[in-house]
C-alpha cells in the first residue's frame, strides 16, 4: 500500500517539476504559485487551494483534481489529457491556447 503523501510532500515534488502520486491537501492549504512547464501525471490531488495560480506550458496526463479550490486560476498552453476536475471550485478559472481542457464535474 502506497504512503498517503501531504503537503509537504507536494511541496517537495514542486522541486522536480513533475509530480506523481497522490496527494492529500489540508483544506486551508493554499499555493498561489506559477508553475512553468511542470509535468502532473498519474496523480490525484484532493482538497486545497491554487486560487490566483499560473499554470503556464504545463503537462496534464490522468489527472484528478478534487475538492480543490481553482479561483482565478489561469492556464495558458497546457495540455490535458484523462483530466477532470470533480467538486473543484472553478469561479473565474481561464484557459488560454490550452488543448484538451479538462472536465469539469
Amino acid at each position: 500500500m502506497n504512503r498517503q503523501l501531504n503537503e509537504r510532500d507536494f511541496e517537495k515534488a514542486l522541486d522536480s517539476r513533475k509530480l506523481t502520486g497522490d496527494y492529500f491537501l489540508v483544506e486551508d492549504y493554499v499555493l498561489d504559485f506559477s508553475f512553468k512547464d511542470y509535468v502532473f501525471g498519474n496523480c490525484i490531488i484532493s482538497s486545497g487551494s491554487f486560487s490566483g495560480s499560473i499554470f503556464e506550458n504545463c503537462k496534464f496526463n490522468n489527472v484528478i483534481l478534487k475538492n480543490v479550490h481553482l479561483g482565478e486560476v489561469y492556464f495558458k498552453n497546457c495540455d490535458f489529457h484523462k483530466t477532470t476536475f470533480e467538486g473543484c471550485k472553478t469561479e473565474g478559472i481561464q484557459f488560454v491556447a490550452c488543448t484538451n481542457i479538462p472536465k469539469i464535474v
